[in-house]
């Protein structure tokens, strides 16, 4: 009775340096072809980003386990395929959505995570004459502590939430859109 051979793993390996001639200056590709010419191999070379990628791994996956080549139409018709999925998914809010829009709750709320990125991101900023320098008649002393001897201070009054919360259904209920609906 024959006894079948199995293949170990296939496993890969970092046999190579490739590096790509039109990314070198003219002179450094004489110079590694002149140090090292029982280095230069004559190969295929397959970069990652070409479609091909892929499939030519898996077809010396195939070899290497003694298994028979893959029928490559049928993976680039898979790939294809993908690909057109991918392009779907990425398009995915355009034909949900019109032009310049985009997907947002209705309100604003803690369970949709508004209200932690949104709590003190806004602010009303008021002009004031500082109430100690003012009152001397005197100019703004440089030691103040409210005006630091400018004469007047800024403050910032944090807009609150329930007023975020009404300035945004104003905004949804002015401008939202629905899917196909005319801008």
């Amino acid at each position: 009775m024959p006894t079948e051979i199995k293949a170990a793993p296939f496993d890969r390996e970092e046999r190579y340096i490739v590096l790509k001639l039109k990314r070198l200056p003219k002179d450094e590709v004489e110079y590694l072809r002149d140090c090292h010419p029982k280095a230069m191999v004559e190969c295929v070379v397959v970069e990652n980003d070409w479609p091909e990628y892929h499939l030519v791994w898996a077809m010396l996956e195939h070899r290497m386990a003694g298994k028979p080549v893959p029928n490559f139409n049928d993976w680039r018709r898979a790939d294809e395929l993908q690909q057109r999925l991918t392009a779907a998914d990425e398009r995915i809010d355009e034909l949900t959505a019109p032009a310049g829009y985009c997907l947002m709750p209705t309100s604003l709320t803690a369970e949709n995570g508004a209200k932690a990125l949104l709590m003190g991101e806004f602010s009303v900023s008021q002009q004031h004459v500082c109430p100690e320098c003012a009152t001397t008649g005197e100019a703004p002393d440089d030691d103040c502590d409210i005006c630091e001897g400018l004469g007047s201070y800024t403050q910032h009054t944090p807009i609150s939430w329930d007023t975020m919360k009404e300035i945004y259904s104003k905004v949804v209920g002015s401008l939202a859109k629905t899917p196909n609906t005319p801008q």
